[in-house]
């Protein structure tokens, strides 16, 4: 078995963290993505909300 120094071990470190940090970086983008993803929906929700509520003050205006 390869004997492990503290060379190596400090080449895997160095290595480990240059791929954690391509991780946050890339959970960053995801985090934004979502909220932007969020914000549409909301946006989308509220325009449903009022198309629905117009539709109901229309209807009740025709009736009376």
């Amino acid at each position: 078995m390869a004997e492990v120094t503290n060379e190596l071990m400090y080449e895997l470190l160095k290595s480990i963290h240059q791929r954690m940090d391509r991780v946050d970086a890339i959970l960053g983008e995801v985090k934004q993505e979502i909220v932007s993803i969020r914000l549409s929906v909301m946006g989308i929700h509220t325009d449903i909300t009022t198309s629905t509520a117009s539709c109901h003050v229309m209807t009740n205006a025709s009736i009376a």
